[in-house]
C-alpha cells in the first residue's frame, strides 16, 4: 500500500512539471488595477505603532479615497501613478508622511508573475520602496522581496525571508544557480553568525538591474513546487515571449536568483502570498542610524533620518512608481499542480511517519 501510495504522488509531481506552457490568467492593469489591492491604513489612534507602520516608518499610509484626493494615486491613461506627498512640511514628532502600501486582495501559490513599471521610486536619503510578496503568518509563509533597497543604494535586493528551520526546514541559497552575487546564503530570519545579521535572510544584490530606473523596468518570478526563479529587463530588452505574452521562462537564461532544488523544499516556505507594493520612509531599514550613517548623515547633514523627511519634501518628487501591468501566468493544468503539492505533502509525512 505504502509503496503504491508513494508512487503515485511521485507520478503527480512529475506530471505537474512537466508541462511549461504558462496561459494568462490574470491581470492587474488600468482596468482594474486599485480594485483589486486593498489599502494598508496607517492607524495612530491605538498607541501601538506596528499599527502605523510594521517596519517602524515614519509614514502615514492612506486610504483608497484619502490617497486618490491627496493626488497619491492615479490611472493615468494605460498607466497606474502611486507616489508620496512631496509637497508639505511635516512635524518630525507627529505622524508621518503620506505614501500607500497597497496588498493584493487575491492570495497566491505557485505562478508566473510578471511586471511592467514604466517609472521606479528614484533613489533618495529616507526612501524605502518595495514590490514583494508575503505570507501570514510572517515569516512561517515566507516573503520573497522583488525589488527593495533603501536610501541612495545603487543596486536592487532579491531577498528570500523564511521561517525557522526546525519549524519548516532547511532553506539556503547557491552562487552556483544564479547572476546576482550571494550576499547572504541562509533565508531563515532567526540566523546569524559572523557573516549575517538577524533577519537577513538570503540575500542578493542585482546590480545590473533596473534599480531607481526613470524608464521602468520589468520583473518576472517563477514560483512552482521545484524553485523560485527571478529576471529583470529593461523595457527594450524584454524577451519577445515576454512581450507577446507567451513566456516561457527556459528560454530566459540563468535567473537573477534562485532558491529550490535539494538545498530549499520551496513548498514548505513560500505559500499564501500577498503581492505588495508600497513606498515607505525610514524605519528599520533606511532609517536605522548605522545605515543612515553609511551616506545620508554626510550627504544630508541631518543626523536621522526622521528630522530630513519631515522637513525636505520637495526631494522626494521623483519618489513613485508608475505601473503599466501584473500580469499573472499559470500553468495549464492548475488542478493537476495543486494535486502534486497535496501529493507531495502526503508523501513528505509518510515518509516521516514510517
Amino acid at each position: 500500500m505504502g509503496r503504491i501510495f508513494l508512487c503515485f504522488a511521485l507520478s503527480a509531481i512529475g506530471f505537474a512539471s512537466a508541462s511549461s506552457q504558462y496561459t494568462l490568467v490574470e491581470s492587474y492593469d488600468n482596468t482594474n488595477f486599485f480594485e483589486k489591492f486593498n489599502f494598508i491604513e496607517s492607524n495612530y489612534s491605538t498607541g501601538n505603532y506596528n499599527d502605523v507602520d510594521p517596519t517602524q516608518g515614519y509614514i502615514n499610509y492612506r486610504n483608497r479615497a484619502d490617497a486618490a484626493k491627496l493626488g497619491l494615486i492615479a490611472t493615468q491613461g494605460t498607466e497606474m501613478f502611486l507616489g508620496v506627498n512631496h509637497r508639505d512640511i511635516m512635524d518630525p514628532k507627529g505622524k508621518g508622511r503620506d505614501s500607500v502600501r497597497l496588498e493584493s486582495k487575491q492570495l497566491y501559490d505557485y505562478g508566473l508573475f510578471i511586471s511592467e513599471f514604466t517609472h521606479m521610486p528614484k533613489p533618495a536619503c529616507g526612501v524605502w520602496p518595495a514590490f514583494w510578496t508575503f505570507g501570514d503568518p510572517w515569516p512561517v509563509k515566507g516573503e520573497m522581496d522583488i525589488y527593495e533597497n533603501w536610501n541612495l543604494a545603487e543596486y536592487n535586493w532579491m531577498t528570500l525571508h523564511t521561517g525557522n528551520s526546525t519549524l519548516v526546514g532547511n532553506c539556503t541559497i547557491n552562487q552556483k544557480d544564479m547572476s546576482n552575487p550571494v550576499i547572504a546564503k541562509n533565508c531563515d530570519v532567526t540566523f546569524q553568525d559572523a557573516t549575517q545579521s538577524l533577519n537577513q535572510a538570503c540575500s542578493t544584490q542585482e546590480s545590473q538591474g533596473q534599480w531607481g530606473s526613470r524608464s521602468g523596468g520589468v520583473y518576472a518570478m517563477e514560483w512552482t513546487s521545484a524553485h523560485v526563479r527571478l529576471w529583470s529587463w529593461s523595457r527594450s530588452s524584454t524577451p519577445t515571449d515576454v512581450k507577446l505574452r507567451k513566456p516561457n521562462p527556459e528560454s530566459w537564461g540563468t535567473p537573477h536568483f534562485f532558491a529550490g532544488g535539494s538545498s530549499c523544499d520551496i513548498d514548505n516556505h513560500l505559500s499564501s502570498q500577498k503581492l505588495v507594493l508600497n513606498i515607505d520612509f525610514c524605519g528599520v531599514a533606511a532609517g536605522n542610524p548605522a545605515i543612515w550613517g553609511q551616506l545620508c548623515r554626510n550627504t544630508t547633514g541631518y543626523e536621522n533620518c526622521t528630522d530630513y523627511v519631515a522637513k525636505n519634501p520637495d526631494d522626494f518628487a521623483d519618489a513613485f512608481w508608475k505601473v503599466k501591468a501584473i500580469d499573472i501566468y499559470q500553468l495549464a493544468s492548475n488542478g493537476t499542480r495543486n494535486a502534486a503539492r497535496h501529493s507531495k505533502k502526503l508523501l513528505h509525512d509518510a515518509r516521516h511517519h514510517h
